[in-house]
């Protein structure tokens, strides 16, 4: 009845806002405006995260840089489970190089850090405790991920520049 036809409401935005973020990376490729896909995704949405994040890169490539900053600010203190909170991080920390902010970035770049060690650390507690299947079952029932993985060395980098900079 009533529940039925709201899960498969539910299940049909979802694969709508699925869609939508996929039309909105490929028109971010080709150049041409993401926004009208993203506006497509409501706030409750299982991607609202990524499209918040896209619309903070588009924004960057825009020239928007504080749009951008505030955007993504937002999304790593509101979002801290979203898959692509590390990408999202290292962008910013980015923006800030760029913006001159180099004490900001290597705040951002430790963040960046920290939030490695915790998700490595939960890891091994899981391996620790012998739930391995719980884990992957988790991994299996995640959307494959749409971002870039994180170069460790290129993130040590941009740390460490931002650091001298800071002096």
């Amino acid at each position: 009845g009533e529940l039925a036809r709201e899960e498969t409401e539910g299940a049909n935005a979802e694969l709508v806002a699925a869609a939508a973020i996929h039309r909105a990376v490929i028109a971010a490729e080709r150049g041409e405006d993401p926004l009208p896909w993203l506006d497509r995704i409501a706030d409750d949405s299982r991607h609202a995260a990524r499209a918040v994040h896209l619309r903070a890169l588009h924004e960057a490539e825009s020239g928007g840089f504080e749009t951008a900053t505030a955007r993504l600010q937002a999304l790593l203190r509101d979002q801290p489970t979203y898959e692509g909170w590390l990408d999202a991080a290292f962008t910013l920390g980015a923006l800030r190089l760029e913006s001159e902010q180099f004490g900001a970035a290597a705040e951002t770049f430790d963040a960046m850090e920290r939030h490695w060690e915790e998700r490595r650390l939960s890891i091994e507690r899981s391996r620790a405790a012998g739930s391995l299947d719980a884990l992957w079952t988790v991994w299996l029932s995640r959307p494959a991920p749409t971002a870039v993985p994180i170069d460790r060395a290129a993130l040590d980098t941009a740390r460490d520049a931002a650091w001298r900079q800071s002096l």
